[in-house]
């Protein structure tokens, strides 16, 4: 069972997963699925060779014995569906995945006794961050973010550290000397270009240690401290204070407007504040 709100992405989930994980599904959404199929669930309960026979044949799908999955969608709407879990999993011919919302309110169980076999899984709306690992390789410089790369298909962001190198030189004229990186970057391609140019990083370092093993750790820490502080800090002041905690888009603009909101809302914040101390130093 998934449960969450609505609108958070379940169907589209666990639709996904039905087509790469199974060599057949069928997909009932029980919030506009006919008669006759509702009918299967309190009709055929007892003769479960009919049921999927039936079934079968109204959905054009055919099932392989443990090799097809069946999902109740929105099963909160049809109750006896989901009481009939119990006989399908103890049949155990096929895979069953339900999702819902407010599954536990009393007119969504009414009259039907919730089946021992259900696994619950909470299902919530992404936040900033989260939708920024999914979407856009980000980098900050000095406390300043910048968006390297925005795509809408699924990409490695590993592979973007040379180009955010590349981005640095550009914007800013100077070589990179040092780069605080999650794991996710530290691959031997990117610790080869590093070490190629000169650049300390704050990869845990592989191998036996050198002489300076010391001194290289204390900047390796000190890189991994101050990325953890300051982007992970970003993160929590977009989440926080910009109404980022919780993604609601729907639409690729709307989702593209969020991100720049709320990375360039924080920037300009932070330039601001800069800004102000400096005049207060001066008039000091």
């Amino acid at each position: 069972m998934i449960d969450g709100a609505r609108r958070v992405g379940k169907s589209y989930i666990v639709e996904e997963f039905a087509k790469n994980e199974y060599k057949s599904y069928i997909l009932i959404d029980f919030s506009n699925e006919n008669k006759e199929i509702k009918a299967l669930f309190t009709d055929y309960i007892s003769d479960l060779d009919t049921l999927f026979r039936r079934l079968s044949l109204l959905t054009d799908v055919r099932l392989h014995h443990r090799e097809s999955v069946i999902v109740f969608d929105e099963v909160e709407l049809f109750p006896p569906a989901r009481a009939a879990i119990k006989h399908l999993v103890k049949d155990g011919r096929y895979d069953y995945i339900e999702t819902g919302s407010l599954v536990s309110i009393n007119r969504n169980v009414k009259d039907i006794v919730i089946p021992s076999e259900e696994e619950r899984i909470d299902m919530f709306p992404i936040d900033f961050e989260e939708f920024l690992w999914a979407k856009c390789n980000n980098i900050q410089v000095d406390g300043i973010s910048f968006i390297e790369k925005l795509s809408f298909n699924a990409f490695n962001e590993g592979t973007r550290l040379q180009h955010c190198v590349k981005m640095h030189k550009r914007l800013f004229g100077v070589k990179v000397k040092k780069i605080g990186g999650d794991t996710s970057y530290a691959g031997k391609e990117n610790r080869d270009f590093c070490k190629k140019e000169s650049i300390q990083t704050s990869f845990v370092k592989r191998g036996r240690p050198s002489k300076i093993a010391k001194e290289k750790d204390f900047v390796r820490q000190e890189l991994a401290r101050v990325r953890a502080t300051t982007m992970e800090g970003s993160f929590g002041t977009q989440k926080e204070h910009y109404s980022m905690r919780k993604i609601k888009a729907r639409k690729k603009e709307t989702e593209i407007l969020y991100i720049f909101f709320g990375i360039h809302t924080a920037n300009a914040v932070l330039l601001a504040e800069r800004l102000m101390e400096q005049q207060h130093a001066k008039a000091a």
